[in-house]
């Protein structure tokens, strides 16, 4: 299984397995640390295709496998809990995730929200994207993810692209101000008890 982005063409990242396996090794060697992995299944792959990397990597056993589905805020470890279980790695799946047959392999959509993807907007508005038509009652007890990754919008002709706005990268990444990582925090936080997580 080979890790791509949009095409194994443009940008291919080698196998999942050589990459869990690099993963594992840095675990081993900084234990006290706890990593989310968020996998995207934008082929709608068979989850039963995501296993054997992750036992061939030497990573599984440190999978932390949820005690029910989904966990809302108030079922999920602290990270103190998860280090000394040493169950220290979130494994979720965008889509065809299926907690039933493989209970560590974590639908996303059931367990998290996320802000606009591919935000051209560079106020970053804490809002609901995905999935669509959540309840907002029922998104305050999930956790959340902020896509805090501004691109600029072009327009040639027939064609419409998203590419990186590089030249913003400064401010975007900054601690405050208008457009930064940190004004969009203090934004999520003041409509959310739970800090937030940011791509």
């Amino acid at each position: 299984m080979l890790l791509c982005h949009t095409s194994c063409n443009i940008l291919n990242m080698g196998t999942l397995q050589a990459y869990l396996t690099e993963v594992a090794l840095w675990m081993r060697k900084n234990p006290y640390d706890v990593v989310t992995i968020l996998m995207g299944n934008f082929d709608y792959v068979s989850p039963q295709n995501f296993t054997e990397p992750f036992k061939n990597s030497g990573i599984q056993d440190l999978v932390y496998t949820p005690p029910k589905i989904p966990m809302g805020l108030n079922d999920w470890p602290t990270l103190a809990e998860m280090i000394l279980l040493q169950k220290r790695v979130v494994v979720f799946m965008d889509y065809q995730a299926n907690q039933t047959a493989i209970p560590w392999l974590m639908d996303e959509f059931s367990q998290m929200w996320e802000t606009p993807f591919s935000p051209t907007n560079a106020d970053f508005p804490c809002t609901l994207q995905r999935p669509p038509g959540l309840p907002v009652n029922d998104a305050k007890n999930r956790m959340y993810m902020a896509n805090h990754n501004l691109n600029l919008d072009l327009n040639l002709g027939p064609l419409n692209l998203l590419i990186p706005n590089s030249n913003q990268l400064n401010t975007t990444n900054g601690v405050n101000g208008t457009g930064s990582l940190g004004r969009m925090a203090d934004n999520c936080t003041s409509m959310s008890p739970r800090p937030l997580s940011s791509i």
